[in-house]
């Protein structure tokens, strides 16, 4: 099932909450607790998740914030749902980050997207690998 993110926050305001954080605009808190909601059934989580990662600039442009901006909340969020696979045992993610329409996009937007995710990769890559 693929739902668009507005989608998602309707149909699954839980699940919406635990990966943007409580005011689901992008304040996102990664020192929150990510335990699994008691709303949620473990026999019911998924076993392979898929995120495609889309529309960060259009969130900073809508908080008057340059594109740079909305890319680094998107890693956020990345970082949170990494985070929450972990936690709440959903063995395999799938992440869909950049296509080929992106390099259209300035060198310098390029490059900062290889960038951001070089240092997430690189800043979590030990915790990754311990669980």
């Amino acid at each position: 099932m693929i739902l668009p993110k507005r989608d998602i926050m309707t149909a699954f305001p839980i699940i919406a909450k635990a990966v943007l954080g409580d005011d689901m605009k992008g304040g996102i808190s990664l020192d929150k607790d990510l335990t699994m909601p008691v709303e949620l059934r473990d026999e019911l989580m998924p076993k392979h998740v898929a995120v495609i990662m889309d529309g960060n600039g259009r969130w900073a442009k809508m908080r008057g914030l340059p594109p740079s901006e909305g890319h680094v909340a998107g890693m956020h969020s990345l970082k949170r749902m990494v985070k929450l696979c972990l936690s709440w045992d959903i063995k395999v993610l799938t992440i869909f980050m950049f296509s080929t329409d992106n390099w259209v996009r300035s060198k310098e937007e390029v490059e900062l997207l290889f960038s951001l995710f070089e240092r997430i990769v690189n800043s979590e890559i030990e915790a990754i690998m311990r669980y």
